[in-house]
């Protein structure tokens, strides 16, 4: 069998065997196949999800309509296996808005004029293979600029 060099999965569930060192991914691997790629890309690749840009900001659109839409985040997603299945989470009254695979924007509502909005966003993504990732958080920020 062939050395487990990269150990960056110790301390994850692989397809529910734990892994706590490399006798345990040598585990996985004998499971799954010494060559089984969907496993063993997982693995070796690590599995990382970045959010971008750092903030997202909005503004009312229209007077009276009491909401405010952010401009958009956008994911990047590195190691893992495709295809990918994508849960966002925002928080502080806003909800997301129009998701897509790689990005969204966000809307806060009930904003009275003058009225300002703060709240975070991350997204939770999941590989072919059960594997999970969670995003750096983003922060958002709108305001009704309507008097």
């Amino acid at each position: 069998m062939s050395a487990i060099r990269d150990t960056s999965s110790v301390g994850q569930t692989i397809k529910g065997i734990a892994v706590r060192d490399a006798t345990s991914l040598r585990t996985v691997q004998a499971a799954y196949g010494r060559d089984s790629a969907s496993v063993l890309k997982t693995i070796f690749d690590g599995f990382k999800v970045t959010l971008s840009p750092d903030n997202a900001t909005g503004y009312t659109s229209s007077p009276g309509t009491g909401y405010a839409t952010t401009s958009g985040c956008y994911s990047t997603v590195t190691g893992g296996v495709a295809p990918y299945t994508y849960a966002w989470t925002a928080t502080g009254g806003f909800s997301v808005l129009s998701p897509t695979l790689y990005g969204t924007a966000f809307r806060s509502s009930g904003l009275n004029p003058g009225d300002e909005a703060d709240g975070d966003a991350y997204v939770t993504v999941t590989d072919a293979n059960g594997a999970t990732a969670v995003s750096n958080t983003v922060s958002l920020y709108a305001t009704n600029t309507h008097f």
